[in-house]
């Protein structure tokens, strides 16, 4: 185990030492150019054809970069496909059966907002399996750190798509009763 600890470690190194060829770089550095205002931040994403399909989730396995500025972008490309070689990741799809080489790594690079709210919503309860149960788990300000697991986030479950919210108590709660029934409609 040690020995293959050390392997991926390698390999994570030397993809860090590696360049991007020259013209792949200013390709990118425009393109980021043109997305992105003068001192704008932006989200940098992983994104792996592995991910979120029908059969598999993978929120959270994955590295995403949150208030990049322009001269991180580059460096934080390369730790998103980096990411790909992280234990957790290797672990899930390893358990999952799933080829690294069928991966089909990608990075997504955007605009940063700094929301009020955030969450997310499932179309189904994956806890009961039950399709007629959207689960909505939200909180204030970002919601990186609710697909990464870091905070315990408010849930809603609604039932039978947007019909019923299951809680009367949102007195006191991140999203407005209306909010949270919108919300099953939209899922």
């Amino acid at each position: 185990y040690q020995n293959y600890r050390e392997r991926i470690e390698q390999i994570r190194q030397k993809m860090r030492r590696s360049h991007f060829p020259i013209d792949i770089e200013k390709e990118l550095i425009q393109a980021t150019n043109e997305i992105i205002e003068h001192n704008a931040k932006v989200a940098v994403r992983s994104s792996f054809g592995v991910e979120d399909g029908e059969k598999y989730s993978c929120a959270g396995i994955f590295d995403t970069f949150l208030n990049v500025n322009q001269k991180e972008i580059l460096n934080n490309i390369v730790e998103c496909y980096l990411s790909l070689w992280e234990e957790k990741a290797l672990a899930y799809m390893l358990s999952n059966r799933l080829s690294i080489l069928d991966s089909s790594p990608c990075v997504i690079i955007m605009r940063m907002i700094q929301p009020v709210k955030a969450g997310v919503a499932f179309s189904c309860n994956v806890l009961t399996g039950n399709a007629n149960e959207i689960v909505v788990n939200a909180k204030y300000g970002l919601g990186e750190d609710i697909v990464s697991g870091l905070v315990e986030p408010e849930q809603y479950i609604v039932k039978n798509h947007g019909y019923k919210l299951e809680t009367n108590d949102v007195q006191n709660s991140v999203l407005t009763k209306d909010e949270i029934l919108e919300l099953g409609w939209k899922v």
